[in-house]
């Protein structure tokens, strides 16, 4: 994804040098020895700025995308109680995925008859707010072989804190009242899949 990223940026550049701005290309950029002459300063000027312009966003959507990939949200106990007021993300349930909270967490997944997916969020995460369609897509996917639930941390802190919740989003896979496997932070649903899958076959193993 980063490479893709990175190669999408140097064809761009690439396009805009091959357009005349070559005299402030890196030479890997240019095509040929042809040499472009603009009737004018101004517009030389002009595509300068483009370009300056172009890569400083293809800059910030990369660092952006290795942000999202490898980052989770910290859980500072400060940082729940001040942003909890605020709620400025929603990632409340949707489709197929339920809200759990400390009164129903029994009922809702350590007795449930069958796998449980479970998000632990906070409606401030970025990272969460990231993930909730990927969540919603899988809880839809796996519809009737595994349940799906969101816990918001702050208003079940005794939840988090029994499941050692340290960073957002949390992703943890239950299976007869345990946690069978789980995932820290924004991760492809491709991985997430290879997770439940494998959970649904070993209890399909288990079975006599």
């Amino acid at each position: 994804m980063i490479t893709d990223i990175i190669i999408q940026i140097l064809n761009l550049s690439r396009k805009l040098c091959d357009l005349g701005i070559k005299s402030r290309c890196p030479t890997f950029l240019n095509k040929g020895s042809r040499k472009i002459k603009f009737g004018n300063v101004g517009g030389v000027v002009f595509r300068r700025i483009l370009l300056t312009a172009l890569l400083a966003i293809g800059a910030v959507w990369l660092v952006w995308s290795v942000f999202t990939h490898f980052a989770g949200a910290s859980v500072k106990p400060e940082q729940v109680s001040r942003d909890a007021n605020t709620g400025n993300l929603s990632t409340a349930a949707s489709g197929h995925v339920h809200d759990s909270s400390a009164e129903t967490f029994d009922q809702d997944v350590l007795s449930a008859g069958q796998p449980v997916f479970v998000d632990f969020y906070a409606t401030w995460c970025g990272p969460c707010q990231f993930m909730t369609p990927v969540v919603d897509e899988l809880s839809k996917q796996y519809q009737g072989k595994v349940r799906f639930f969101r816990v918001d941390i702050d208003k079940n802190p005794g939840l988090a804190e029994k499941y050692q919740i340290q960073s957002i989003p949390a992703l943890k896979i239950f299976d007869s009242g345990k946690i069978v496997d789980d995932a820290l932070g924004v991760t492809e649903k491709a991985v997430l899949r290879e997770k439940i899958d494998r959970v649904i076959s070993l209890r399909g193993m288990s079975k006599p």
